[in-house]
């Protein structure tokens, strides 16, 4: 995925690129984004917000009318799907996720993830969270 992004970014000549466009469809928790060091720079002078302060891309990709902009999307809609870890219930899914991948594969994808969750009915809502 970060290939991708990477990709996209220098193909199109943009300034900033992701995998979250105005409609994610990767789970949250794969996010990727990737920019010039020129556009960060430029961000960075021009920030004035406490957000544009504490996020370092707050900048970019709030302003496309400043910065060319390039988004990779999937064709599954998996954009409420939750793989990040900010809540115990999502580090004890993750926890889950490693104990049955990690030692037979720690090179694991995120498609050896889906096949497990699919697998596994009770790590598909787990924490009450769509987790596939």
């Amino acid at each position: 995925m970060i290939d991708a992004v990477i990709a996209r970014v220098v193909e199109a000549g943009a300034d900033y690129g992701s995998n979250t466009p105005p409609h994610r469809t990767y789970p949250k928790g794969l996010d990727v984004e990737a920019m010039t060091a020129d556009a960060l720079r430029a961000a960075a002078a021009r920030a004035a917000t406490p957000e544009e302060h504490e996020h370092v891309t707050w900048g970019l990709h709030r302003h496309p009318e400043l910065y060319r902009q390039v988004f990779v999307s999937q064709d599954a809609d998996e954009g409420d799907v939750r793989w990040t870890v900010d809540y115990p219930d999502d580090y004890a899914f993750v926890a889950a996720v490693y104990d049955a991948l990690y030692a037979a594969d720690p090179a694991f994808t995120s498609d050896d993830v889906r096949r497990l969750v699919r697998a596994r009915p009770e790590l598909a809502r787990f924490g009450g969270e769509r987790r596939v």
